[in-house]
């Protein structure tokens, strides 16, 4: 992609916006056809959830304040984590439905398990969140504990930002951070875990 027409369509010019966003359609095609829903793959995405992510990506690189020289791995990159935002969501919405469920006696004819292969990373992982936020040998600060509490409840990172009342690209870094904080508490104190 010709770095002009990135730089013209940030600066709001249209024919060069319709140039980079049919660029970027190609682009994500393979992402598409790895996740859209086909017949009876319960766990894709219909494709009017992915045109709205796709167009949510889109968005960010057009309005972000950053020029980025790699665009397309950029557009890629925030087009998987707009996908895995989606997941978060439909697993927390999943798993509210299912506490409705408990609470209230009620059993639906056809339960929810569209998404149970998404549900094996999330887990049991609460047990081992509590330890990496109390432990203080993780040095996360307050703000990196409060992040990975929410993400592994299943919070977006726009969710996040949204609570936590900062910027999505702050959020973002902060949680990048954070995990790599836990990972390397991970390997040299739960040894076990790693595989």
């Amino acid at each position: 992609m010709d770095d002009f027409i990135y730089i013209r369509a940030k600066l709001g010019e249209n024919h060069a916006q319709k140039i980079l966003l049919e660029h970027f359609k190609k682009v994500a095609k393979p992402i598409i056809n790895r996740h859209i829903k086909r017949g009876n793959n319960l766990t894709g995405i219909p494709k009017e959830d992915l045109e709205e992510l796709f167009n949510e990506a889109f968005e960010t690189i057009i309005f972000s304040d950053e020029l980025c020289y790699r665009t397309d791995d950029f557009f890629k990159f925030i087009f998987l984590q707009r996908i895995k935002d989606y997941f978060r969501k439909r697993i927390r919405r999943e798993e509210l439905y299912e506490k409705f469920l408990l609470e209230t006696g009620l059993n639906p004819a056809e339960p929810l398990n569209d998404i149970e292969i998404y549900k094996q990373v999330y887990q049991n992982g609460h047990e081992i969140i509590d330890i990496l936020i109390r432990d203080e040998k993780t040095k996360l600060n307050t703000w990196e504990k409060d992040i990975i509490y929410l993400f592994s409840k299943s919070y977006s990172v726009d969710e996040i930002s949204k609570n936590l009342n900062m910027p999505y690209s702050y959020a973002f870094r902060m949680l990048r951070t954070a995990q790599n904080k836990c990972k390397k508490y991970i390997t040299k104190y739960m040894p076990e875990l790693v595989f």
